[in-house]
């Protein structure tokens, strides 16, 4: 674990599983190397949190992954939204099995940064005009269509600190622990 002595910002992403994750890794370069744009793994965003991130968090990250089964969430489009971090993305449903975690998680860690779930897969960070945005959703909505299944399974959980700066820049970001759910 990373020895930090204070207050931290820290993610918490589901990671999907197999083929699924390679192809949208895949997905994720083509984008990253046609737009200029940080590469990154495929994950949701399962919680945003602030803890000194010792071996204690580790343990309450255990102790909540291993209650958990992986995921499945049903993908319910592909779209673009107004900051950097949603600038295309998968839009994921909420399940009441991942809710229910979400509420897990934040009765164990408490919810410092007021952190909402609203689960989605970013394919690309870049800061794109509305327009262009737009034009990238409407090309990709072919590769949507035959590529992206109905649902994705997120059978892993890692533990994301960002860099000294926060979460800009991308290539600090340090993926401090994976766990297997369930």
């Amino acid at each position: 674990m990373t020895d930090v002595s204070e207050a931290w910002d820290f993610a918490l992403w589901l990671l999907p599983e197999g083929e699924a994750a390679m192809s949208l890794q895949g997905e994720i370069h083509r984008l990253a190397a046609r737009f200029d744009a940080p590469r990154f793994t495929p994950h949701v965003t399962a919680y945003g949190g602030k803890a000194v991130v010792d071996e204690a968090l580790e343990a309450v990250v255990r102790r909540l992954v291993a209650a958990c089964v992986p995921l499945t969430l049903p993908v319910t489009g592909l779209t673009h939204g107004d900051f950097l971090f949603q600038t295309l993305f998968l839009s994921l449903g909420a399940t009441p099995a991942l809710a229910d975690w979400f509420t897990e998680i934040t009765d164990a860690l408490g919810n410092p940064k007021n952190y909402r779930l609203n689960p989605h897969l970013s394919l690309i960070y870049a800061p794109l005009t509305d327009a262009d945005k737009q034009a990238l959703s409407f090309e990709k909505q072919g590769w949507y269509e035959a590529e992206v299944p109905a649902s994705l399974v997120f059978d892993r959980l890692a533990l994301v600190t960002p860099g000294p700066r926060g979460w800009h820049p991308f290539d600090h970001w340090r993926q401090v622990l994976e766990v297997p759910l369930g």
